[in-house]
């Protein structure tokens, strides 16, 4: 992929999608509970999830995106459920793997607001590849949130990182053809 120059909006649209500091809490209290790892049996197979009290989710009227700390580590998460009476995060293995939890663990969590919830952070390889094309870029620019997280999730899941770079420079590229899922 050639190498395009770069103006200055550009330059600052990427630098501004660069998380340069650790999330915080802007003043928001975490709320901590006690849990256990459940699986969750659905027509599209099972998957592992947190419950999180109904109490807990009834101190953040209106909030869906969270940040869950668990053993010291913050991860952005969903809220599931909200409205049921069964609240839950879901957590996939790697996370659970990396945390050395399983179905049945229990441990304490701490939850709170995402101070930053329409912005989710971009792996680098994704960066890169978005910055040297700004046709892929600005398309970027009018993506939700939602789908720019989807997006980098497919990037973020692989495991080595030669895979994450080819990844990344395949989606530009599909994203500038305008070659996405439910493009028309």
């Amino acid at each position: 992929m050639p190498t395009q120059p770069h103006s200055e909006q550009v330059l600052l649209r990427i630098a501004l999608a660069i998380p340069a500091l650790p999330r915080h809490s802007f003043g928001v209290k975490f709320l901590t509970f006690q849990s256990r790892i459940e699986r969750l049996d659905t027509a599209i197979g099972g998957m592992h999830v947190i419950p999180v009290p109904p109490e807990v989710v009834a101190k953040m009227p209106g909030v869906k995106r969270v940040l869950i700390k668990i053993d010291g580590r913050e991860f952005p998460r969903a809220l599931q459920g909200i409205d049921s009476e069964s609240p839950f995060l879901m957590m996939g293995l790697p996370f659970l793997k990396e945390l050395g939890l399983r179905f049945g663990s229990e441990f304490s969590a701490s939850i709170r607001p995402d101070p930053k919830p329409n912005d989710p952070e971009i792996a680098a390889e994704l960066l890169e590849a978005l910055e040297c094309d700004e046709e892929a870029l600005a398309r970027w620019d009018t993506f939700t949130s939602g789908k720019r997280r989807s997006l980098n999730h497919h990037i973020t899941t692989a495991k080595r990182p030669e895979t994450r770079e080819r990844r990344a420079i395949e989606l530009v590229v599909k994203i500038r053809e305008r070659r996405l899922y439910g493009d028309t």
